[in-house]
């Protein structure tokens, strides 16, 4: 407990003098969530306290302007407003029907009004953030130590549970989860954000070194290469197959949004639906 408190002063201290760092530690120690601990009562993760602090300090530097940020961000996004919207009120009335409301609680708490509030605070803060070295490569770094703990699992079987290493039926990799399906629900989404920004970097006519400078655009390509040599392998080696159909989907929709690929990718689509339908012994992915 020690260590915690001694890290979340330090935390605290340089949120409050340098915000964009304090921003960048948070994605990067996204993990952090499993350390867990109480505030009297209340059971929190270290993930979370580091959530609140960067909150409440964005918006103690943000107080005089916040209000009309985000009522200019709500008018001018309608349809985000009444998703997000109905989308909270769904959350918070699942609660009271929940089993035990404490736990649904807690959960209502860390998956939904803690990560929107941090949204709007990065949103009301973002003029002194760089969204692609603030919060992209702090993403794809964690992304890549998870990749490269779940890969060197694979080869060891270090830290995973015995139900999924020593089981000769499942000998998946978990990372840091705890559970073979949380690798390929992070890393398949960070997959397609990595292709993306290979291909502004290297193909992009129009490559303007993404307003960090042309080091600072090379240190993050470099970065989305390395996780996509990584990423991809460790999904495969934790057996995820939503996390493999999340990471084809996420290509597929970046080939859809480039007109240059848009018509090649459809008939490549269109002809891997036709090869799993026609082929008895793939009819089992249907």
């Amino acid at each position: 407990m020690l260590l915690i408190t001694l890290y979340t002063l330090l935390f605290t201290f340089l949120t409050w003098h340098r915000f964009s760092h304090g921003v960048f530690l948070l994605f990067l120690l996204l993990p952090t969530y499993l350390l867990r601990f109480s505030l009297g009562p209340l059971p929190v993760t270290l993930l979370e306290v580091m959530i609140w602090i960067v909150c409440i300090i964005g918006l103690l530097k943000h107080a005089r302007h916040i209000e009309e940020s985000i009522m200019t961000l709500f008018r001018k996004h309608t349809l985000f407003t009444i998703g997000t919207t109905l989308f909270l009120i769904a959350a918070t009335i699942s609660v009271f029907t929940a089993l035990d409301l404490r736990a649904a609680a807690g959960e209502w708490k860390a998956f939904y009004i803690e990560p929107f509030v941090l949204f709007l605070i990065l949103y009301v803060s973002r003029d002194q953030l760089e969204a692609k070295t603030d919060i992209i490569l702090p993403l794809m770094l964690c992304g890549i130590a998870t990749a490269g703990l779940a890969i060197y699992q694979h080869f060891t079987g270090w830290m995973v549970p015995f139900a999924f290493w020593e089981n000769d039926e499942t000998y998946r990799v978990t990372a840091w989860y705890g559970f073979p399906n949380g690798v390929g629900l992070f890393l398949a989404s960070l997959v397609p954000l990595a292709i993306y920004e290979v291909w502004q970097k290297i193909f992009s006519s129009q490559n303007d070194d993404w307003g960090v400078g042309r080091v600072g655009s090379w240190i993050l390509c470099t970065v989305a290469i390395l996780l996509l040599c990584t990423a991809p392998l460790a999904v495969f080696y934790a057996k995820s197959t939503g996390g493999l159909i999340g990471i084809a989907a996420g290509i597929g929709t970046l080939l859809l949004l480039n007109k240059r690929t848009r018509w090649p990718a459809v008939i490549l689509g269109i002809a891997c639906l036709g090869i799993v339908f026609l082929t008895p012994q793939l009819q089992g992915v249907r």
